[in-house]
């Protein structure tokens, strides 16, 4: 289970080494994972941004972080996929 939250502990969405089998949670641009989400999580990741800015839309940090997701476990996986 991996929380996307930008916090203390967290590492760039990048530098994971997914499982094929996970769970992306995500929290809503006001709130954020839920204290709850983060301590039953494995690890904290986040989106790197350079700027003034610190946070993304939900729906767009998903497709960010889902990419890489699905990217890595393609690549690694025999199955093919459409």
């Amino acid at each position: 289970m991996y929380s996307v939250e930008l916090c203390q502990n967290s590492i760039n969405y990048c530098e994971v080494s997914y499982a094929e089998r996970c769970v992306l949670v995500l929290g809503n641009e006001r709130k954020g994972v839920s204290e709850t989400e983060l301590k039953l999580s494995h690890l904290h990741i986040h989106i790197p941004m350079f700027g003034m800015g610190n946070s993304l839309n939900v729906s767009t940090a998903r497709a960010i972080v889902l990419t890489e997701c699905a990217n890595q476990i393609k690549t690694k996986s025999k199955h093919t996929f459409y």
